[in-house]
Parts: structure tokens; C-alpha cells; sequence
């Protein structure tokens, strides 16, 4: 008796789970770039994690059994790696690392070849250019690479000499194709011509590129992409798709008779793209997915060259759908969650899958019967996470009409009928959206960490979010800050009517557009106690012109700043700026070019002139969205601590920015 207590003890210790923390949320294993293996027996994927030594995210390569599960690890480097793909024959596995590229320098991407059954990696490419994406040809001999020119000797020397001006828009490096032996490495020019490669294919046959190529790398260019399609032989290329449309992912049948590209708008920044079906022999169309109203992303073809697979937004879920040679799409993976990186070879299909309960990883199916089958468990290790619930939230707007969802994240311990203090937290885009899936944090907000403080989250999808069609997805046009504010507001009152939460101790934040609408927010409402401010847009006139982006405002707004001044300061926190009440946090990268800092100094500049309680932290190095792990460890931090002391009424919770601690 006293061994089974004690057995019993010891099982119930180890099950035990405890409260989510910061560091918890950075242990979460991101799963991504599944590929099945030529025989549909294994396949290969990436999992990322921080590394906190080099304060990277880095990224390896692994591998799983589709028959039998599991995860073997196939590399460990210490610059990471990723873009991984399988040679046609199934013997070696192509893939880009940064990585010590010696004799040419280290830290620019480079292909490097491992075999699947172990060993060492060996470097294939050592050109001056960093690689971004590659593709075998058919024979196994030869791999497509796009590759971005290194800086010149001279441009180097005038870097080390500090006589280094540059002109804008001059002397763009581009990213162009090279054809490189296997294995000896041999890069040769395929396309050097005028544009930015981003996307590349080989023909079944061997005898053909299609290639995706825009102006430049600059990303309102990223809108004009066109796909062309290069014969090797000769090196001579020709455009092919719809005219007058932004087309980019060319993937051929396995066949060799269809060209598949996904084509949208080059002017509207938040309408839907089509997947096309091209005859390679003349380039006609033969048939488009217009009727699917959402955006398809990761389309793969089925082995007998007769449908396609992809996933896409659906409302909070991502299924996974099939489309026909007639453009006709039907689900065929469904349920609250979502679908990611698809891969199909043998009749067999890889993904990536996440729900509210269940963290990425890898799951397989025979395609004659969708029966998904979990094969990894890469994120084991935060079962002893004791989490709070996720629903599904509905409401409409009460001066229209529109009904929309969000999510809802509860405390561990939630006791209907009691009201708790409520975070919203407000996404970017504006056509980004949230999902039904395993949400530790989102970006700089630790979800459940504030869940196990007591909060409840509440996440909206607000008209402009992705998921719920084109119309919804435009419906905020021109109308920043006015239906959407009111969205957002309309959801926060029905969980306060419902008795969820608590009207008295309520907090927003939200990062990008999100940063936009909480500063937008708290100078239209005094309701939030404390808001948070991430990379936000403050000033619509000063933002178009500092912005990388500036075509997406003019996708928005119809105007450039002096031609509807009123519009853009009408639809600026900036010009209220005055009605702020509560205390407001920013959180701002310096290296920040889509929403650059000062459009955070600008609201800091004017809070602090207003005797306002306001803090702003700058973040060394950061672009819009941080990649350096113990800088998204410090934004979370910041942003916990603040609702504790703002909300909770912790006193000693932001002491230490005062240099109190």
C-alpha cells in the first residue's frame, strides 16, 4: 500500500500543472517548412526556438516517420537553418543556412546538402550572394537558387573607409537566378536581368523556370510581381498570367501541362488573389478560383495533376480546401483550428497543425480518406501548463448591424458570474486576424501569462480583419477609427452585459494598426484604465511620408496626405491627443521602417507636454516585429507589469523603471 501512495504521489506530482509564465511563452517551438519525402515515407521540417546565448531565434532542421511518428533531429547549427527540400531521388536534402560560408565570408545564406539517414552537412554553393529560396530540377544534377548580390570590393572598401553615402533607390541589390551543379557547386547566371526575383520552380521536364520577378525589393513593388517563365537552353524569357494583375507562386503540374500562379490586385491592398490554372503550351487561362471568396496561400498539387490543395482563412480557423480543374474549391480538413505548410507526395499529405488546446506540430492523412493522424509532440514540454479556456466570441454592431467574432481567453480558475478585469488586445493589418489556435502570447503580449494573472482576454476581428471575405475585409475603407472603433467597443460591451467583465478595470493594446486603433481609442473613450501602444500609427500625415509603405495608405484612403488633409487629421490620434486620460505605455523598434519610431515619439513627445503618465522604450536593433528574445521577453515583461500596477492596482509592479528596484 505504502508503494502504491507513493507511485500515486509521485504520478500526480508529475502531472501537476502550474501557471503560464514569460518564459514559458518563449519556449513554445514553432513548427513550419514540411516537406514529404519523394517516396511519401518520411518528411522534413523545421522547428525555431529562441536561443538565448546568441539572442537569435534559430531554426533546425527535423525529421519525422509518417508511418510511425516521432522527431529525430537531423541538424544543430548555430546560425540555424531552414528551407529545407528533398532531392527528386529522396537521397540528400537541400537547404539554406547562414552558417560559417568559408572562404567567402560568413553570415550570407548559402545552400547546404545533408543526407536524411545522418552525417554531416556539406556546403554546395560559395558565390558572393546570399541565397534566399531554391529548387531542384528533375534530374537531381542541378538546383535553381535565387541569390541576392553581395556588396562590391569598392562598396566594401568605401563601408570600411566611412565614405559610405548612399542615394536613394540607387544601386539596389536584387535577388537573380543562378543554376547550380550538383555537386560541385557551380553557379551559373540563369537571369540577370532587370527586377527582384522572389519565387522560382523547374519544369518537370527540366527544360524550363518559372520564376516570380517585381521591380524592385522594395515591398509596395511586391504588389507588381509578374511571373515569367525562362527556357534553359537558351536563357530567353517570357511573361505569361493575367495582364494588369500582381502574380507571384508559379507551380507546375507534376504533369507538366499546367502552370498554377496566384494573382490579385496591384492597387487594393486588402483584396482577395485567385489561384490560376495556365496552359504551359500557350498560356492560356483554363480556369481561376474567383468563386473562393478568401485568399488561398500554400497551394500544392496532387500527384495526378487533377486538383490542388491549399489552406486559407475562415473566419478563426484555417481549413484546408481542395480546388478542382473547373475552379471549384470544397473544404477538406476542417475544425476549430489551423492548417499550415501542406505538402503531398504518394498520395500522402503532411501539415501543420494548431487549436486552442493543442500546439503546432506535425499531423498526416492518405488523401483518399481525410483522417488526420498527430505524428510529432516537439512542444511536450508545456503540458505541465495549466491554461485558461479559449472561446469563440460573436456579436454585432449595434449601429449597423455587422456581425463578427473574436477570441476569448479566460483565467485558469474562471468562476461564472464573476467579473473579471478584461484586456483587449487588438491585431495589425488591419486585415490580420486572430485564430482558434494555441495562443501563449501574441507577439509583445503575453495572453496567457496575463490570463494567469487574473485577466481576461478578449481578441476581436473587427471589419478590415482577414477570414471572413473580401467586402468584410474592405468594409473599413476609407473609415478608420469610426465603424471598426466601433466593432471593437460594441464586443467589449457584450462580455461586460454578459458579466464576463468587469467595466471598471478594463485595459487595451495592440501592436501596428492595432497600436493605431488603442491610440485611437483612449482619445475617444476614458473606459480603459491604462493602454499600451506597440508600434503604432499616431499620425496619418507624418506616417505616409516616413513609412516604407505609403501606396497601402493610398490603398486605404483614395489620397496622399495633401490631397484630403482633412481626412488624415480627422482619422489621427494625433489631433486628440488632448482627451488621453490614462496612463499609456510605448513600445517602439528603433530599426522600426513600416511603422517607423517617430510616430511613438510624436504621442510620447506630446503626453509628456500634457503632464500625461506616460513611459516609451525604444528597442535597439528591432524592426516592426522583434526578433531578438531577450527584447520580446522585455516587452512582455513591461506590458504585464504595467496592466498589473494600472489595472490591479500592484504598486510595486513598475517600480523598477522608476529606479526603485
Amino acid at each position: 500500500m505504502k508503494r502504491l501512495a507513493l507511485f500515486l504521489f509521485i504520478t500526480t506530482m508529475a502531472f501537476a500543472q502550474r501557471p503560464v509564465t514569460i518564459e514559458d511563452t518563449l519556449k513554445y517551438k514553432s513548427v513550419g517548412a514540411v516537406e514529404v519525402s519523394p517516396d511519401g515515407r518520411r518528411a522534413v521540417f523545421t522547428v525555431t526556438e529562441p536561443d538565448f546565448d546568441e539572442n537569435i531565434q534559430r531554426s533546425n532542421l527535423f525529421l519525422t516517420d509518417l508511418d510511425k511518428g516521432g522527431a529525430v533531429q537531423l541538424t544543430n547549427a548555430a546560425k540555424g537553418d531552414d528551407n529545407p527540400h528533398w532531392s527528386p531521388d529522396g537521397k540528400w536534402i537541400a537547404f539554406l543556412s547562414s552558417r560559417d560560408a568559408k572562404p567567402t565570408g560568413s553570415g550570407k545564406r548559402q545552400v547546404w546538402i545533408i543526407s536524411p539517414d545522418g552525417g554531416e552537412a556539406w556546403q554546395l554553393t560559395r558565390g558572393k550572394f546570399s541565397v534566399s529560396g531554391l529548387a531542384w530540377a528533375p534530374d537531381g544534377k542541378h538546383i535553381a537558387i535565387m541569390a541576392t548580390d553581395s556588396p562590391s570590393d569598392d562598396e566594401e572598401k568605401r563601408k570600411k573607409d566611412k565614405d559610405d553615402a548612399m542615394v536613394v533607390d540607387r544601386d539596389t541589390k536584387m535577388a537573380h537566378l543562378h543554376w547550380v551543379s550538383v555537386p560541385d557547386g557551380k553557379a551559373d547566371p540563369l537571369y540577370a536581368g532587370a527586377g527582384h526575383v522572389v519565387a522560382a520552380t523547374v519544369s518537370p521536364d527540366g527544360t524550363e523556370v518559372a520564376f516570380a520577378l517585381q521591380p524592385t525589393p522594395k515591398v509596395p513593388d511586391s504588389y507588381f510581381t509578374a511571373v515569367h517563365v525562362l527556357a534553359i537552353a537558351d536563357k530567353k524569357s517570357r511573361p505569361v498570367g493575367p495582364n494588369g494583375k500582381n502574380c507571384h507562386t508559379p507551380e507546375y503540374s507534376p504533369n507538366g501541362s499546367i502552370l498554377a500562379i496566384e494573382c490579385g490586385s496591384q492597387q487594393n491592398w486588402s483584396g482577395n488573389s485567385s489561384i490560376y490554372l495556365l496552359n504551359r503550351s500557350n498560356g492560356n487561362i483554363l480556369a481561376d478560383s474567383h468563386s473562393f471568396d478568401e485568399t488561398p496561400s500554400l497551394f500544392r498539387w496532387a500527384e495526378d495533376s487533377g486538383s490542388l490543395y491549399f489552406t486559407a482563412s475562415a473566419g478563426v480557423s484555417a481549413p484546408i480546401f481542395q480546388m478542382s480543374m473547373d475552379g471549384s474549391t470544397k473544404v477538406v480538413h476542417k475544425g476549430l483550428g489551423v492548417a499550415r505548410s501542406i505538402s503531398i507526395a504518394k498520395g500522402r499529405m503532411a501539415w501543420v497543425w494548431t487549436s486552442p488546446t493543442e500546439p503546432n506540430e506535425i499531423f498526416t492523412s492518405s488523401l483518399t480518406k481525410m483522417e488526420p493522424r498527430k505524428l510529432t509532440d516537439v512542444n511536450a514540454h508545456l503540458r505541465d501548463l495549466k491554461l485558461g479556456k479559449t472561446e469563440v466570441a460573436h456579436w454585432k454592431n449595434q449601429k449597423d448591424g455587422m456581425a463578427m467574432d473574436g477570441i476569448v481567453t479566460y483565467p485558469p480558475d474562471y468562476q461564472p458570474g464573476k467579473k473579471y478585469p478584461l484586456l483587449l488586445v487588438v491585431h495589425g493589418g488591419p486585415a490580420g486576424q486572430y485564430f482558434a489556435q494555441y495562443t501563449l502570447r501574441s507577439g509583445a503580449y503575453p495572453v496567457q501569462v496575463f490570463n494567469a494573472n487574473g485577466f481576461v482576454v478578449f481578441m476581436p476581428n473587427p471589419r478590415g480583419s482577414g477570414g471572413y471575405g473580401e467586402i468584410f475585409r474592405n468594409a473599413n475603407h476609407r473609415d478608420w477609427g469610426n465603424m471598426d472603433y466601433l466593432d471593437i467597443q460594441n464586443g467589449v460591451d457584450s462580455l461586460i452585459a454578459s458579466g464576463v467583465a468587469d467595466p471598471d478595470r478594463l485595459g487595451i493594446m495592440g501592436w501596428s494598426y492595432g497600436g493605431y486603433m488603442t491610440s485611437w481609442t483612449i482619445t475617444q473613450t476614458s473606459r480603459f484604465k491604462a493602454a499600451s501602444v506597440g508600434a503604432g500609427v499616431t499620425d496619418l500625415f507624418s506616417m505616409w511620408g516616413t513609412t516604407d509603405i505609403p501606396a497601402f495608405m493610398v490603398s486605404y484612403f483614395d489620397a496622399r496626405p495633401w490631397e484630403d488633409r482633412e481626412f488624415y487629421n480627422k482619422h489621427s490620434a494625433m489631433a486628440y491627443v488632448d482627451k488621453i486620460a490614462w496612463p499609456t505605455l510605448i513600445q517602439h523598434g528603433m530599426e522600426d521602417n513600416r511603422v517607423p519610431t517617430s510616430q511613438g515619439v510624436e504621442l510620447y513627445t506630446a503626453l509628456r507636454s500634457l503632464n500625461k503618465d506616460v513611459e516609451m522604450v525604444e528597442y535597439p536593433r528591432q524592426p516592426h516585429g522583434f526578433t531578438e528574445p531577450k527584447l520580446q521577453r522585455d516587452s512582455m515583461m513591461r506590458n504585464l507589469e504595467w496592466f498589473q500596477h494600472y489595472i490591479l492596482g500592484e504598486k510595486d509592479a513598475t517600480a523598477k523603471w522608476h529606479g526603485k528596484k
